[in-house]
């Protein structure tokens, strides 16, 4: 019961990480794109 309870949250943190990774990386591909529309209206 409590190795159970235990993976569980492991496996809830990892989904957490993974979400805040994937945020982070949309977040860093929208700077970049802004970046480059600005270079070429520049």
């Amino acid at each position: 019961m409590r190795e159970d309870y235990n993976k569980k949250v492991k496996e809830g943190i990892i989904d957490y990480v993974l979400l805040y990774v994937l945020i982070i990386f949309l977040l860093i591909i929208k700077f970049v794109l802004m970046g480059k529309e600005n270079l070429i209206f520049q």
